[in-house]
């Protein structure tokens, strides 16, 4: 089973934010330096390398922001879904799942380590080159990453060998939330809360009731596009949960399928998205970075961006399916219009059970707004703690129809504002379709720049420049960096009202049961 942390140990008490926060108590976030210590020259020389590797990183302004660094451990990167696996662990770095869990975490630094060295300015990788090449007894100094890949790979053999380094991990490996205290100190956020969780409660009465609705009886105020992913037929629930069944066999238990079944899995729960088309703004494609340093999205190459995810449900760790369409702009109805402004998006998840099927749905957009949940019967929601006070609940609009053999799920979405308006099932391959091609997420953390070189989507924050909304000057004191700003994957902060993110691992414990 996995723990059901949500409060960071790393994070001071909220009585100690609320003494100090105004005044710097960032830090009381400091933990211990647990680097190795010791004489072997090989060892210490990786250390002195990967200090140069992160400094060079975030002297340039390419970090990546999807998983947190843990302290002390510089070859190690953690997201919450581990963070909260690890509290259920012993502190043996030689238990096979313990070994399992580090090599995770490990496989997140790896990756999100090559991604900001391919991102580096020519200048500060040749510098880093120079920096490298001068460390004493560091032998075989060659690319950055590949120095930087050899001396994770070594200080983690290292640690492992240290019984004591076990607990220290544990305690480090945990992931900050993504709320400002200070900030909603300063706002009053007791009372500016307010009128914000009103406002959401207005939101919802205006735009939920579509879920009532027939798909067909739906208003059209364009011309209704649909988007349909270029794969084969869905895989029937018994041919998932062979899938599942194999890639959960490790020490943790987790789903953690690869290569060919991965695209199988994603292939065969991709959604149609169907779009009231009004203008460009509509039109799903793939973001791009201008010679003037925007991005934009090309409409001539339609594309959904693809990743997993996990979460525990009934004590039991799951595998989640996600897919971002991205579009150009929520187009601004105005000077004032709050919301309004470039590029927009959708994200749709699909959280698997064990027998093949769906158990829940759930989406959000790359701000983090908008979060709505569809279970699929049995499941249904359990009551919270929140239904009983203002903070943002999981709000459950209708529950998700069942998929039939072959059959898809269709998001039907609204032009202009994007909102999610209905769901409905349709046989594969029916219809008229735009085709749309399935990518790796990952692959929005180094995009090409005209002229040479590479930059991710997302800032060192996880914001993405250029995609603010006026929404953020009345929605600061709730918190959130940049309210309505789009962002990275791990950064979703999800209500305004509470505290909640979309990577949470116990976000489904919470709300719903079977």
């Amino acid at each position: 089973m996995v723990s059901q942390r949500r409060t960071p140990r790393a994070v001071c008490g909220a009585q100690a934010v609320a003494i100090a926060a105004v005044a710097g108590a960032a830090a009381c976030t400091l933990t211990p330096d647990h680097l190795p210590r010791g004489d072997d020259p090989a060892v210490l020389a990786c250390v002195d390398a990967l200090d140069h590797v992160r400094r060079t990183v975030d002297e340039a302004g390419v970090g990546d922001a999807g998983a947190a660094r843990v302290r002390g451990f510089p070859y190690l990167r953690v997201d919450r879904f581990l963070a909260a696996v690890g509290d259920d662990l012993g502190d043996d770095p030689a238990d096979p799942a313990f070994v399992h869990w580090v090599g995770r975490l490990r496989d997140l630094d790896r990756t999100a380590t090559a991604i900001e060295l391919a991102n580096l300015p020519a200048p500060h990788r040749a510098r880093l080159r120079q920096d490298l090449a001068a460390i004493p007894d560091l032998a075989g100094a060659d690319s950055p990453a590949r120095v930087a890949d050899a001396c994770g790979e070594r200080l983690m053999a290292h640690d492992l060998d240290d019984p004591a380094k076990g607990e220290r991990l544990r305690e480090a490996a945990d992931v900050p939330d993504h709320y400002r205290t200070a900030q909603r100190i300063l706002g009053l956020y007791p009372l500016s809360a307010i009128p914000v969780a009103l406002g959401f409660d207005q939101w919802k009465r205006a735009n939920l009731k579509t879920f009532a609705m027939a798909p067909d009886a739906l208003p059209v105020e364009g011309r209704l596009v649909t988007y349909a992913p270029v794969a084969g037929p869905p895989l029937d629930p018994s041919a998932v949960a062979r899938i599942l069944e194999q890639a959960d066999a490790n020490p943790l238990g987790i789903p953690e399928p690869g290569g060919d079944d991965l695209r199988r899995l994603a292939e065969s729960f991709a959604p149609l998205w169907r779009v009231d088309v009004t203008g460009g703004h509509d039109r799903i494609g793939s973001p791009k970075w201008r010679a003037d340093g925007v991005v934009v999205v090309n409409e001539d190459r339609p594309t959904v961006f693809f990743r997993t995810g996990h979460a525990v449900l009934d004590g039991k760790p799951l595998l989640q399916l996600v897919y971002l369409a991205w579009f150009p702009e929520r187009p601004r109805s105005g000077a004032f219009d709050l919301l309004g402004g470039h590029l927009d998006g959708l994200i749709w998840r699909v959280t698997l059970g064990h027998d093949g099927r769906p158990v829940v749905y759930d989406s959000i957009h790359p701000c983090g707004c908008y979060h709505l949940f569809f279970p699929v019967p049995p499941t249904r929601r359990k009551p919270q703690p929140e239904d009983a006070d203002i903070r943002e609940e999981a709000e459950v609009p209708a529950p998700a129809p069942a998929l039939a053999a072959g059959q898809r799920m269709v998001l039907r979405v609204a032009t202009r504002s994007h909102y999610l308006q209905g769901l409905d099932t349709v046989s594969a391959g029916t219809g008229n379709q735009v085709l749309y091609e399935l990518a790796d997420a990952a692959a929005l953390r180094s995009l090409p720049v005209p002229g040479g070189g590479r930059r991710s989507l997302y800032g060192p924050d996880g914001l993405v420049v250029g995609s603010e909304r006026l929404e953020r000057f009345l929605l600061w004191p709730m918190g959130i960096a940049s309210a309505g700003a789009m962002r990275q994957w791990g950064t979703h902060a999800t209500a305004f009202v509470g505290r909640r993110h979309f990577d949470d691992s116990d976000l489904l414990d919470r709300a719903f049961e079977r």
